[in-house]
C-alpha cells in the first residue's frame, strides 16, 4: 500500500531570519524535530515537509489548504504513475513483437499483398491497478493544529484538475474527487493557539496518535491542547502518558537546541575543548555562574514618593523560554530526557505502521556535539 506523507512543523523564526553563522535559523532549530525526522525516514517519494507558522501564526490556516491540496495532488500522482506504467508496458510490448509474414491472396485481380500487423505470440502484459493509498499527517504544535484542518477538508468533495492534479485548473478541465480518509493523524503536543478551528478531529481520520506535555512542567502555561475531541467513535486513539518536558522538548527540538542558547557557549570552551554548555546540564538557574541567575523582583503600584514598590522576589529553578516571563519547572536535562521519553514512545508505533524505516532517537548526539561545538547533526 503506497505511502502519502505531509508534516507541518511548529513556530519558529521567520523566514530570513539567520544565525550568527548565516544559516536559516528555522532550519537550525528544527534540524532534528520529530515531524523532520518521520518525513526523512517516511519510505516514499509521496511526501513533503513544510515549516511551520511564524510567530502570529496567520500562516496556520493556509498551511492546512496548502496540505489538502497536496495530498490530493500525491494521490493523482500515484494513480497518474500507474496509467504511465500500463502504457508503457503495452508500447514496449507491442513494439517488441515478431511481425507477420506477407501473405498473399487470391481476387478477382489476381494477387493481392497484406503486411501482417505484428501480432504477437504471447499473451499481452496484465494492467496493473492502483492500490488504495495510505494517508498521514504529522504535525506538531501549530503544525498539528493545521493539519486537523487538512483532515476536514480531505473529507469533503474536490474539483481537481485532470491533468495535474491541483485544485484549480487552468484549462478549466476538471473531474470529481470524492472525500479521501486519514489513516494515521500523528500530533505532537498540538495547541490551538491559531485563527483555526482545531478543536475536533473530523471523522476521515482513522487512527490518531497524539501526545501531549504534562502541566507540572508550568511550560507555556498559557498555550491549551486542541484535537482532545473527534467525530467517530470508530476512531483508534492509543492512550499516551503526558510527558515531563518543555512544549519544544514535545516536538524534538528541547530548548538546548535554540541557536540562540547554543551560541552563549559556543566560543567559551575549557582546557578539554569542551563549551561551557556542558556546564548546564541539571543545574538549576540560581546555581549557574555566568550572570544568568534569576535576579528579578516582583513589583506592585505604590506611593508618589516610591512609584514601585518591590514584593518578595522569587527564585526559581528551571530553564526559561523564550517570551516567557516566568521560568518552568525543569532544567536543561529533564528537558532532553523527556523529548526522548516522547520519541520512544510513539516510535515503535509508526515503525508498525509503516510510516518510518527506523525508530531511533534523532537526538542521541546533542549533548556531545553541544559540549564540544559541533553542529547537532554531526554523527559521532
Amino acid at each position: 500500500m503506497p505511502l502519502i506523507l505531509v508534516a507541518i512543523d511548529g513556530t519558529g523564526p521567520d523566514p530570513g531570519e539567520k544565525t550568527t553563522d548565516g544559516k536559516e535559523k528555522y532550519d537550525e532549530a528544527f534540524c532534528l524535530s520529530f515531524v523532520k525526522t518521520v518525513h526523512d525516514r517516511a519510505p516514499t517519494i509521496y511526501k513533503k515537509y513544510l515549516r511551520g507558522p511564524t510567530e502570529l501564526g496567520l500562516e496556520t490556516g493556509p498551511l492546512a489548504a496548502q496540505a489538502a491540496k497536496l495530498v490530493r495532488k500525491y494521490v493523482f500522482d500515484y494513480r497518474a504513475a500507474i496509467q504511465a506504467k500500463n502504457a508503457a508496458a503495452t508500447l514496449a510490448y507491442w513494439a517488441a513483437a515478431p511481425k507477420q509474414q506477407t501473405v498473399t491472396m487470391p481476387g478477382d485481380r489476381g494477387t493481392m499483398a497484406m503486411a501482417g500487423s505484428g501480432q504477437p505470440l504471447d499473451a499481452p502484459p496484465k494492467q496493473e491497478t492502483p492500490e488504495p493509498v495510505k494517508i498521514c499527517l504529522v504535525g506538531y504544535s501549530r503544525g498539528a493544529a493545521a493539519l486537523i484542518c487538512t483532515a476536514g477538508l480531505l473529507s469533503t468533495k474536490m474539483f481537481v484538475d485532470r491533468a495535474t492534479g491541483l485544485s484549480r485548473s487552468i484549462y478549466g478541465v476538471t473531474t470529481e474527487e470524492g472525500p479521501l480518509d486519514v489513516d494515521y493523524l500523528v500530533m505532537f503536543d498540538p495547541v490551538d493557539r491559531s485563527f483555526v478551528d482545531a478543536g475536533t478531529v473530523p471523522s476521515n481520520v482513522k487512527q490518531v496518535f497524539s501526545v501531549l506535555r504534562d502541566p507540572v512542567t508550568k511550560s507555556r502555561e498559557f498555550m491549551g491542547n486542541c484535537g482532545s475531541n473527534w467525530d467517530s467513535g470508530t476512531t483508534k486513539r492509543p492512550p499516551f502518558p503526558k510527558f515531563t518536558t518543555t512544549h519544544g522538548g514535545m516536538g524534538g527540538t528541547p530548548w538546548c537546541t535554540d541557536p540562540d542558547w547554543q551560541a552563549k557557549f559556543k566560543d567559551k570552551k575549557d582546557g578539554s575543548g569542551k563549551t561551557a554548555a556542558s556546564e548546564w546540564w541539571g543545574k538549576k538557574v540560581e546555581e549557574v555562574a555566568d550572570g544568568s541567575r534569576d535576579e528579578r523582583t516582583f513589583y506592585a503600584w505604590g506611593s508618589v514618593k516610591n512609584l514601585y514598590k518591590p514584593l518578595a522576589g522569587r527564585h526559581v529553578s528551571g530553564l526559561q523560554e523564550v517570551a516567557e516571563a516566568k521560568h518552568t519547572d525543569i532544567t536543561h536535562q529533564q528537558d532532553l530526557d523527556g523529548s526522548k521519553a516522547v520519541w520512544d514512545a510513539i516510535a515503535p508505533k509508526l515503525l508498525a505502521a509503516g510510516i518510518i524505516t527506523n525508530a531511533e532517537w534523532p537526538g542521541k548526539n546533542i549533548k556531545y556535539n553541544l559540549a564540544h561545538g559541533l553542529p547537532l547533526t554531526t554523527p559521532r
